[in-house]
């Protein structure tokens, strides 16, 4: 979304500077062809699929989680890697738990909570709408999420007086970048 400089992000995988990136939000959805993610070295792109059903959801859940293991266990045997960053929406504890099982041995595992109230969501997500980067009926589906993020054992940021960018730095800051 838009916490990420996706061309920034973009170039950094290109030329090596970031090994890899998972995202399944981005700036404009549904994703535009010429979003330069698309053909960036080492990047996963997927949907939110909250609209499926558990049964369906559990199954991709299941097979996208054994594929981001993979991939995150290829970039951590490298040792030329510092750092892994994963960004992921993930309102399942469960769901978070098992696809990080067993990598807190071999990383530090920083995992943060983007939070901020209902008010402030719902005009974000507006926003995001009349820009025709988001689908109509997207504020009640983030909205719904809400409910998911306070039982999470993760660090949990309030980004209702934050801009992305400062959102962003916060949590650089924590990386210790």
């Amino acid at each position: 979304g838009q916490l990420i400089a996706e061309q920034d992000l973009a170039d950094a995988l290109n030329c090596g500077k970031v090994y890899a990136a998972g995202v399944d939000v981005v700036s404009s959805e549904p994703i535009r062809s010429d979003n330069p993610l698309l053909t960036a070295k080492n990047c996963i792109i997927t949907p939110h699929i909250s609209w499926a059903a558990k049964e369906s959801r559990q199954r991709i859940m299941d097979c996208t989680a054994e594929n981001i293991r993979a991939f995150l266990e290829n970039g951590l045997a490298c040792p030329a890697v510092e750092t892994l960053v994963f960004v992921w929406v993930l309102q399942e504890e469960a769901a978070a738990l098992k696809l990080l099982a067993g990598l807190e041995e071999r990383a530090e595992i920083l995992r943060v909570t983007l939070e901020a109230d209902d008010a402030v969501l719902a005009g974000r997500v507006s926003r995001d709408i009349a820009a025709g980067k988001r689908a109509p009926g997207s504020v009640e589906r983030s909205l719904s999420y809400q409910k998911f993020y306070p039982g999470q054992r993760t660090l949990h940021l309030d980004t209702s007086r934050l801009t992305p960018e400062e959102a962003a730095a916060v949590i650089a800051g924590l990386l210790g970048r």
